[in-house]
């Protein structure tokens, strides 16, 4: 029964997630497409808690759902609203979408289905996975993490930059 109940978890969170992705793609109004996103973020979250990989997914919640989202209406807010009037595409544009978007897709399951999958013979982390992967944070990948900071900045620097109108020299 145990079983029965996580599968259709799991299989209820995987139709939310694909509902709300596709929501956001076809959402006319960039604010409703951001609220859909966050619904995507929160369903692989929940998939993050039912894989018991519960720091994860509360990773997922603040940093995606709570953070990236905030950042994105922000980022919105700050743009001109002439910018979010979304245009229609062109038939032609269109059809090379779905071809291309089509390819990837059966060469995604093509990889898929033919790569050679092993599990890992390391035990879960069950004590204290966040302090564990602070520590691994500040010494084994403290190079990666200062770059990923300077590239998250260079991007908050240049989207600032962008959202800037061109109205004179008065502004820096």
């Amino acid at each position: 029964m145990a079983e029965f109940v996580y599968h259709l978890a799991f299989y209820l969170m995987a139709i939310a997630i694909v509902v709300s992705a596709l929501a956001m793609i076809f959402a006319r109004n960039v604010v409703a497409g951001v609220t859909c996103l966050v619904g995507t973020f929160l369903g692989v979250a929940g998939i993050f808690f039912l894989l018991n990989a519960e720091f994860i997914g509360v990773v997922q919640i603040m940093v995606y759902a709570g953070g990236l989202s905030l950042l994105i209406v922000f980022a919105i807010m700050l743009t001109d609203p002439k910018d979010h009037e979304i245009q229609r595409p062109q038939a032609g544009n269109v059809m090379m979408g779905a071809v291309v978007s089509i390819v990837l897709f059966l060469m995604m399951v093509i990889a898929i289905s033919t790569a050679e999958w092993s599990f890992s013979d390391a035990e879960p982390l069950t004590s204290q996975p966040a302090v564990y992967i602070g520590i691994q944070y500040f010494t084994t990948y403290i190079v990666p993490f200062y770059l990923a900071a300077i590239i998250l900045s260079m991007a908050l620097t240049g989207a600032i930059v962008m959202a800037k109108k061109d109205e004179g020299d008065e502004k820096c």
